[in-house]
């Protein structure tokens, strides 16, 4: 999937999550973001040195793509995706906490939008390898904003404890 127009800032202490549908540029954008992959236009860049000027080495100490207490930025890609429901919410609550306690950043692709409410300051949410749109999940997790993106119809309110948003999908009989 190429990307186009992506633009993407992760800020100290801050866990940013991206959502999108199958095939929407996600896993493209963790390898272009970690440089796995050469891009053909535009720019990466950690602590504003363009990537394709840092060795492997050089962003392997900066980046990591698992939680270690070294990195600046960690990146991860489905993390809590074969965990049961206890689990995800220990990994992310540790991701978070580990952003807040040590100034460092997180972006984490995943596909439970519900998850990404209660846990993210930011969502980047991606359709066709473009941004959909970016902001705080009040922001970006409408009715309107994620019935475009996953062309399905949704009911947004919110969580009765933590007052974040919620997505319940609505399965319409077929006729």
């Amino acid at each position: 999937m190429a990307l186009r127009d992506v633009s993407l800032g992760a800020s100290p202490g801050t866990v940013t999550a991206i959502l999108g549908p199958n095939g929407a540029g996600k896993s493209t954008l963790m390898r272009a973001l970690n440089g796995g992959i050469e891009i053909q236009s535009g720019e990466v860049s950690l602590d504003a040195v363009p990537i394709s000027k840092l060795s492997r080495n050089s962003i392997a100490k900066r980046v990591g793509v698992v939680a270690q207490e070294t990195e600046s930025i960690l990146l991860l890609d489905e993390p809590t995706a074969n965990l049961d429901l206890a689990h995800q919410a220990s990994m992310l609550q540790v991701v978070s906490a580990r952003c807040r306690d040590y100034q460092s950043s997180a972006l984490i692709v995943t596909h439970d939008i519900n998850l990404a409410a209660e846990f993210a300051d930011k969502i980047l949410l991606l359709k066709g390898g473009m941004k959909a749109a970016f902001g705080s999940p009040d922001e970006v997790l409408t009715e309107e904003v994620l019935r475009e993106v996953f062309e399905i119809r949704v009911i947004v309110d919110r969580h009765p404890v933590s007052g974040a948003p919620r997505v319940t999908p609505v399965h319409e009989a077929r006729r």
